[in-house]
């Protein structure tokens, strides 16, 4: 529920996050069929990858839905101790930049609701 959502939010912001706790979504915002599910494929070992799917098409970002994201990027929490830093880890992994989950670029209109809205997410867009 909301209510239960809000709290879990409320602890990672009074706890902050790490590799082992936050939740990462990988989405492919790019025109390379199973770029996301390889991408999580990769980093499952060391992160908990919450939208890993045998369908593709669920990791998927229509820029029809969400805009066109120039470049990768993993989006994080600042409110969220630790936060920065797992996202810029993930960041190198993948060879995008960690930015605020606020500060979308010029040509994207959001990122899903499943990310946006959780405070122990970091969104990994992958753009190409």
């Amino acid at each position: 529920t909301r209510k239960e959502s809000s709290a879990a939010s409320d602890v990672y912001k009074r706890q902050g996050l790490d590799n082992a706790s936050a939740q990462v979504y990988v989405y492919n915002n790019s025109g390379t069929p199973d770029l996301a599910s390889r991408t999580a494929d990769q980093l499952k070992g060391q992160y908990n990858v919450a939208n890993n799917s045998a369908d593709a098409a669920v990791m998927n970002m229509p820029e029809q839905v969400y805009g066109v994201f120039p470049e990768t990027y993993v989006f994080f929490d600042p409110a969220v101790p630790g936060a920065e830093q797992v996202a810029a880890d993930i960041a190198r992994r993948v060879g995008g930049a960690a930015r605020a989950k606020g500060d979308l670029p010029e040509g994207a209109t959001s990122i899903p609701e499943q990310a946006a809205n959780n405070s122990a997410a970091v969104a990994v867009v992958l753009a190409g």
